[in-house]
């Protein structure tokens, strides 16, 4: 009942989700990716000039698992996508908090769907459970930060310090779902990257190509100095030898030559609006160019 009611909710995040996983989309250009995918690329000026329709199918917190299982389910229903337009934070994979599913809560109402489901699920095992006992109670009535630790424990070499985040009259929860579906504090690892990342972008790749999908790998604005402080040699290596592989054109804007402008950025790596319609008009521009339907 809870889960029908959300999926046919006709607001916010909650409809933006049952359309990617459930419903036809007209559009033969996805767009696929985290906040900086949702914020920073107009589907209308993308579409411009090109005769595609194109469609923002970016969601706050989503990381390559999250993209991967949208694009799967897309794939399952038959979604004629001809492009795929992928935002990539490589500066996160560093970031052992990027191992979180973020506000995973919101995925509950559609692991019905086994193409979701699977690939959730690989990347973040509690989601077992949940796909046939969606703890609702837990999520509304606690922290909303409480799902963000639903996440796997393979190839993550980080230091864990659990730290409760639960509200008033909640403390037994644990005891009875188990300590790991909860808050947990983790410390980054100099050096550390993301295998499950990792293996989600080669999956994506994948899919892409057997379906014959063309994939452009986007890196976009980050604020001058917010990735001077972190190493990531690994994770740009990987990253670009995964899209040289499979022939993916990657357009980088991690040094944007607005990157130093404040008055651009609403946070260390967000465009503020100003910001991303100066991005947004550069990258349409450069991806019609790279295209051929300027």
């Amino acid at each position: 009942m809870v889960n029908k009611a959300l999926r046919n909710s006709p607001f916010g995040e909650f409809r933006k989700l049952t359309r990617l996983f459930e419903e036809p989309l007209d559009a033969s250009v996805l767009i696929l990716g985290s906040s900086r995918a949702e914020l920073n690329f107009n589907p209308e000026w993308l579409a411009t000039g090109t005769g595609n329709k194109v469609y923002n199918g970016g969601l706050t917190g989503a990381n390559l698992v999250v993209s991967k299982a949208i694009l799967a389910q897309r794939l399952a229903l038959n979604h004629p996508i001809q492009t795929l337009i992928l935002n990539v934070d490589h500066f996160l994979w560093s970031n052992a908090t990027v191992d979180h599913l973020t506000d995973g809560y919101r995925y509950l109402p559609y692991l019905r769907h086994s193409p979701v489901y699977t690939h959730l699920a690989a990347g973040y095992p509690e989601l077992h459970v949940a796909r046939w006992f969606a703890p609702y109670a837990v999520t509304w009535m606690g922290d909303r930060q409480l799902y963000q630790a639903w996440r796997g424990h393979r190839n993550r070499p980080v230091k864990v310090d659990e730290e409760w985040s639960i509200s008033t009259g909640f403390r037994v929860i644990p005891h009875l779902l188990g300590d790991n579906m909860f808050e947990t504090k983790v410390m980054p690892v100099p050096g550390w990257v993301s295998m499950s990342e990792v293996q989600a972008l080669h999956d994506i790749y994948t899919l892409c190509q057997e379906n014959g999908i063309r994939v452009y790998t986007v890196l976009s604005p980050v604020y001058r100095g917010k990735l001077e402080p972190l190493n990531l040699d690994s994770a740009w290596k990987i990253m670009m030898e995964t899209a040289v592989h499979f022939q993916s054109p990657v357009m980088d804007y991690s040094h944007w030559e607005h990157n130093g402008n404040k008055d651009l950025f609403y946070d260390d790596i967000h465009l503020n609006p100003d910001g991303a319609r100066l991005f947004n008009a550069q990258f349409s521009s450069d991806f019609r160019s790279l295209t051929g339907t300027e």
